[in-house]
């Protein structure tokens, strides 16, 4: 349809009417409606904006400042040090200071008008420019002694706060780990180009033989091996007891002359390699809830459902060290009681052992390990004193999961023999029950049979079972009790603050 001059018309006088000045006497308000290219610009009412006090005054009250009267000044003029953050300090990083866009409101270029100062003012009142993270701590130092907390045994760190990165405790210094740093690094890009000259030369067989660069490796392996000392001189070992006797346990002993070179430098990247782990690693102690703690000694009650890659791992673990070993990663059925040994750096694992949740014969462990390094000092033992506790709180009697491993068996039968020369110590009476004693001391009564007839203890008489109570055992191991009276290789029921789980 075609527009006629009378419609055109029609629509001019509509907006004409549109942009009159309309008067409302009864509201009292005067509105004006204009058309977009009429519009004057509104001068901005500059606002009054809350200023905090500087920390350094010691009060927090807020002032009102306007910056209405504010004279602009030129560019060259403002300060060029860091704006201020809301917290009162310059920013941490560069990531922390705000770049504005074009399109910024007027506000906020108020608002960061404030941090620039004009060429006359005073600047002691502003706070220094942070150099680290504000989550930095510089409380923190290094345990070892004389050690200033410089260095890293990585050689990737300018500062450490632990011994497992202390270059002074490994009896080296801070230039010496970014030496050995650089070293692998570079040992590293060598071998990466290699490996991939040796996967472009290959043909993809299955059964590959080892390449020429391969061969010659192995061969100068095996010659830096046969440079092994045999022993150690008279004064290589003067010099060890006397570094041994001057540091004690805040050093690492001297290494050197112990095997060939090239174990060492293995070792030694092994131990960088730990101590990077380690910088990452941000527990302090086991996951789960700490149900024991006496001293130093804690145990924690970890759940294999709610924290399964961390009882995998004990898992893993204890597979290196356990050969008949089977059970990996169906960890959800069992709890794990690991215990611990506390220092100024964290909880350090001694060993655990795995229960079964719901055990139909009342098996108490499942699996049990402890760590070489504390090995035959009682800690062993003080596991299987911990699962027998367990028991005890919960009413029940337990046994551990058979078949039982060699040093298992050894370490079971040790514990059952201190259990039965205790009891038969404190026993007063003239008739003894097998199971009077299972009750009170929460192992099966097949065990403590078992015990009695490796003492010698059980005898048939008379169409009767007879329990000899033998006075030299009960006195040889009252003596050997004597010799460790002040040892806190013990179990404290006291200190134990847990209720048996309910259907988990």
């Amino acid at each position: 349809m075609l527009k006629t001059c009378n419609d055109v018309n029609a629509k001019n006088n509509l907006i004409e009417k549109q942009c009159s000045l309309r008067i409302e006497h009864g509201s009292g308000t005067l509105e004006r409606r204009v058309t977009r290219s009429q519009q004057q610009p509104t001068p901005v009412t500059p606002k009054k904006y809350p200023l905090r006090q500087t920390r350094s005054s010691g009060s927090e009250t807020e002032q009102v400042v306007d910056f209405s009267d504010r004279e602009t000044k030129n560019t060259a003029d403002h300060d060029e040090s860091p704006p201020r953050t809301p917290t009162g300090n310059a920013p941490s990083s560069e990531s922390d200071i705000d770049i504005s866009s074009p399109n910024v409101s007027h506000d906020e270029s108020i608002a960061k008008d404030m941090s620039l100062k004009d060429s006359g003012s005073d600047l002691s009142h502003r706070p220094k420019r942070r150099r680290f993270h504000e989550s930095y701590n510089f409380n923190m130092k290094c345990p070892t002694p004389g050690c200033n907390s410089l260095g890293h045994l990585t050689g990737k760190h300018e500062r450490h706060f632990s011994i497992s990165g202390c270059p002074l405790y490994h009896n080296l210094s801070a230039d010496e780990c970014k030496v050995r740093a650089q070293s692998r690094d570079k040992q590293i890009e060598e071998r990466m180009l290699s490996h991939r000259q040796d996967d472009n030369n290959r043909h993809a067989t299955r059964h590959q033989a080892p390449t020429e660069r391969q061969l010659r490796y192995k061969e100068k392996v095996a010659e830096l091996r046969k440079k092994r000392n045999s022993g150690l001189s008279k004064e290589q070992k003067e010099k060890y007891m006397e570094h041994r006797q001057t540091y004690g346990n805040t050093r690492e002993p001297l290494l050197e002359n112990l095997t060939s070179e090239y174990d060492l430098d293995l070792f030694r990247r092994a131990q960088a390699r730990a101590s990077e782990d380690l910088a990452k690693c941000v527990w302090k102690h086991p996951p789960g809830d700490e149900i024991y703690r006496k001293g130093s000694i804690s145990v924690f009650e970890v759940d294999g459902k709610k924290n399964k890659i961390y009882c995998q791992n004990l898992c893993l673990l204890a597979k290196l060290f356990l050969d008949h070993k089977t059970l990996y990663y169906d960890v959800e059925p069992f709890l794990f009681y690991v215990m611990t040994e506390a220092d100024n750096t964290g909880c350090h694992l001694i060993g655990y052992f795995s229960k079964e949740k719901n055990s139909f014969l009342n098996y108490n462990v499942s699996c049990i390990l402890t760590m070489p390094q504390y090995m035959r000092q009682g800690y062993g033992k003080m596991l299987i004193d911990f699962s027998y506790l367990l028991s005890k709180v919960e009413e029940k009697v337990g046994s551990p999961e058979r078949p039982l491993s060699d040093l298992g068996l050894i370490s079971y039968r040790s514990y059952w023999k201190e259990v039965l020369l205790r009891y038969l110590h404190n026993f007063q009476g003239k008739e003894i029950s097998i199971k009077e004693i299972s009750q009170e001391t929460a192992v099966n009564p097949v065990d403590i049979v078992s015990t009695l007839q490796a003492l010698q203890m059980l005898k048939y008489w008379k169409g009767k079972h007879l329990v000899l109570k033998r006075q030299d055992l009960i006195d040889e191991w009252i003596a050997k009790e004597a010799k460790r009276s002040n040892s806190n290789k013990t179990m404290d029921p006291s200190c134990l603050k847990w209720t048996p789980p309910k259907g988990t």
